[in-house]
Formats: C-alpha cells, structure tokens, sequence
C-alpha cells in the first residue's frame, strides 16, 4: 500500500471529518446562538413588565373634587354629543348653550367646536343640520 486508500474509507474519513467540524463549530460559536436569544428574552421580559405596569397606571383611578373626600371615585371624562341647529341659532349662542365649566373662556370652547367641526368664523349654521360639541361626563 503506498499511502492511497479505498473510495469507502476515504468517505468515512470524509463524514467523520465533517462531522468533528460541525461539533466544533457549533461548541466554538454556541455564544453566537445564545447571546441574541438572551437579548430577545430580556427585551420581551422588559416588554411585558412595561406593558402590565402602563396598563395599572391608566386603570389607577383619579379623584377629583368632593367625591375625592368622601372615598368615591368619580373620572371626567371627555365625551362628544350632537346638537341640532335651530332657525336663529349661531354658534355663540349653541356654545353658551353647551359651555361646560371646565373650559377656560367661551372662546376656547367655540375654537373646539369650530375645530371639530371643520367649520369657520363665516361659515352659515342650517337649521336642521347637527354639530357635534365636546363635553364631560363623570363616571364613578
């Protein structure tokens, strides 16, 4: 034998060779595997405690006046409601109408209901037309 070897060796030799290199790459770049799934772990983790403790702040209940001393707890809240336009109706009048008191002056809360409503200063109210109007219900 001067050092050839048969075709059925030389593929065993072949599968063991290739089988050692797998092993060896797979145990010398095991951190390539691990280290992106510890990071997606911990970016999920993170993700889930964010997200449970955003979820109990909005659902933290806020008390706001007298019902806060009494132990009720009472939200405003900002709701929309549609008003018909009556013959002789303009917009002042339909916001003196609706103004609730936690709007600063008259005319921050016709500004929003212009606003809403894609209407301007010029713009003529038709009697029988609605127009939405912004306003606040308290729920316990």
């Amino acid at each position: 034998m001067n050092g050839s070897v048969s075709y059925r060796e030389f593929k065993r030799r072949d599968f063991i060779r290739r089988k050692r290199r797998a092993e060896q790459y797979l145990r010398s770049n095991k951190h390539r595997f691990i280290f992106p799934a510890l990071i997606f772990l911990l970016i999920l983790i993170i993700g889930i405690f964010a997200g449970t403790r955003l979820i109990y702040a909005s659902s933290d209940p806020v008390k706001t006046g007298p019902a806060a001393v009494g132990g009720n707890t009472y939200v405003p809240v900002k709701c929309y409601k549609s008003v018909m336009i009556y013959l002789g109706d303009t917009l002042e009048s339909i916001s003196v109408d609706n103004l609730d008191e936690r709007y600063y002056s008259i005319d921050t809360y016709r500004n929003e209901i212009r606003r809403i409503n894609h209407i301007s200063d010029e713009t003529v109210l038709i009697p029988g037309n609605y127009l939405v109007v912004p306003c606040f219900s308290v729920f316990p």
